[in-house]
């Protein structure tokens, strides 16, 4: 007997709009489905501070976001300024 469960193929929202801007660009290092379940998986423990180092088009950044808790924050850095703007313009609203 096999069974699907969610967190293997649970994708929030806020990270298929961030792989559609990925695409649109061309970008292909963004991480993958796999990868962003577990920063989501142990994103969700974190109470603290996360610093994450390589913004690209906000797809492990939103992978990180949706697990967040209130008690966390969040810095993200990125040497491309043009690929940081289109990212907070995708991001904006998010508390």
């Amino acid at each position: 007997m096999s069974s699907l469960y969610r967190s293997t193929t649970y994708i929030p929202q806020l990270v298929n709009e961030c792989k559609k801007l990925a695409e649109e660009a061309g970008f292909t290092k963004s991480c993958t489905d796999p990868f962003g379940r577990l920063l989501n998986a142990l994103v969700g423990q974190v109470s603290g501070k996360i610093l994450e180092v390589g913004t690209g088009f906000g797809v492990s950044t939103s992978w990180i976001i949706s697990a967040m808790t209130k008690e966390a924050s969040l810095i993200t850095v990125d040497c491309d300024e043009s690929q940081v703007s289109r990212v907070k313009q995708t991001l904006k609203g998010i508390e």
